[in-house]
């Protein structure tokens, strides 16, 4: 019988070890760091991830079907996120979308960093929408 050095699980388990890290760093892409259970979670992921100019962030926070439209903003987006800050949100009522889902409006209030000083902020007008147990950006 053929005895096996100590060392020979050592190689395979660092070329393993090497390959799920490099799956890990590279291949398997960004992971929501926010919770969005309930519209008001969502509200506060949007505006910190906003906050912090994480689009990575706010591009999962968008509903699955509409990332692609997402996706097409992208350079208007980073303008945003180098422009604008999100100082506070409210939730409004219901509204209907299209194939019968509804979501509900919510309005955030941005300073524009370029306005002058006590400038009023404006307000963007946005919808989201509950789908598998959790809330996602619907437009934007």
């Amino acid at each position: 019988m053929r005895r096996l050095s100590r060392c020979t699980p050592f190689p395979a388990l660092l070329g393993w070890t090497l390959l799920i890290s490099t799956l890990l760093l590279a291949g398997c892409g960004a992971s929501l760091r926010y919770p969005h259970s309930s519209p008001e979670e969502m509200a506060q992921a949007w505006q910190d991830a906003f906050n912090r100019d994480e689009q990575d962030q706010l591009r999962l926070l968008v509903h699955p079907d509409r990332r692609e439209t997402f996706d097409g903003y992208a350079k208007d987006v980073e303008v945003q996120l180098s422009r604008y800050t999100i100082l506070r949100y409210t939730l409004g009522k219901q509204v209907p979308l299209t194939g019968g889902q509804s979501g509900q409006e919510i309005t955030f209030y941005m300073a524009d960093g370029a306005a002058e000083p006590g400038a009023e902020p404006i307000d963007n007008a946005s919808v989201i929408v509950q789908s598998g147990g959790r809330w996602w950006l619907w437009r934007y």
